[in-house]
């Protein structure tokens, strides 16, 4: 015995009942010509970032890259008012991720900012930053541990953590009056590496919780004038965010392969004589493409009534 079964095409059955203008004709265009074109605007807002970025990047397409940030600091209690003496200073910091050159000697510098920055003010990835360079801190990085977590401590001189506690009438937080954010503006982080190990990190500025769990801070190990011990924290990812924004250079001229993104911002031309199109991050290059038959297409009255189904790139 043979069984065989087969299946029935779609029926046509009822179609003439249809008047003619409920029916779709279906047609394809493929002589669309795609101009693609290299691009830079060194000028992005950058401010509250959800990923704060230090230190350096190479690729030998698109040169070097330099990530700095500037943050503000906060108070993580109130303060008290009495005399301290300082013991220690330490810099307690949780690395999202390192990528590079991590077992080279990389240091990290730390600067005051001048002038007072705003959560609510837009920051732009080429801002110039005017900072106390003269008197910068430099603390050099452990060996790091690359494509993962690192929870580093760094110690820092006793004269910075007394510098942010030498006006005691200022360690309070107003809306109304000059208070400590404006005594202390906040700090610039930068990264010095060796050109031949070049290493990015990057942290998060975000508060972690809403009950004062932190990862990113300064702690001050200070005793009263009767020896009790006092702990004081400066906070960089508090539940109160504080004003930030990342900071990002290139230098597309030490490139080695490619044309140093000679065409970039190059609209004069289709195609700017690149065979490849570019998308870079940290603010760098990226591709715009253009399809100049779209704007004919438009303007052609036979086009009218049509409808775009599906496009494909």
């Amino acid at each position: 015995f043979f069984v065989s079964s087969c299946e029935e095409g779609p029926t046509s059955i009822g179609n003439n009942l249809l008047p003619g203008s409920d029916s779709v004709t279906i047609k394809s265009i493929n002589s669309f010509s795609i101009w693609s074109y290299t691009m830079y605007d060194g000028a992005v807002r950058s401010d509250n970032p959800s990923v704060s970025y230090l230190g350096h990047i190479y690729d030998p397409y698109f040169g070097s890259t330099t990530a700095e940030f500037v943050t503000q600091i906060r108070m993580a209690s109130a303060w008290e008012s009495k005399t301290y003496t300082i013991d220690s200073v330490r810099f307690y910091l949780s690395l999202l991720d390192v990528k590079g050159g991590s077992d080279a000697i990389h240091k990290l510098r730390i600067s005051k900012i001048k002038d007072q920055i705003y959560t609510d003010y837009a920051y732009y990835s080429n801002r110039h930053v005017v900072a106390d360079t003269v008197n910068s801190i430099y603390v050099n990085l452990p060996v790091l541990k690359p494509d993962t977590v690192n929870f580093i401590i760094l110690d820092l001189p006793e004269e910075f953590g007394a510098s942010l506690i030498q006006k005691p009438e200022s360690l309070f937080y107003s809306n109304t009056k000059p208070d400590f954010r404006s005594f202390f503006k906040g700090l610039y982080f930068q990264m010095i590496s060796p050109s031949s190990a070049p290493m990015l990190v990057e942290l998060s500025l975000q508060p972690t919780s809403s009950t004062g769990i932190y990862n990113n801070f300064i702690a001050l190990f200070m005793e009263d004038e009767n020896q009790n011990k006092k702990e004081f924290l400066f906070v960089l990812d508090a539940v109160n965010k504080n004003a930030s924004f990342n900071l990002f250079s290139h230098n597309f001229s030490t490139a080695t392969l490619g044309n140093k993104m000679a065409n970039r911002n190059n609209l004069s031309k289709p195609g700017a004589s690149d065979t490849l199109s570019y998308l870079q991050y940290l603010n760098g290059v990226y591709t715009k493409l253009a399809i100049p038959g779209l704007d004919s297409l438009k303007k052609n009255p036979a086009f009218d009534n049509i409808a775009v189904n599906k496009a494909k790139l």
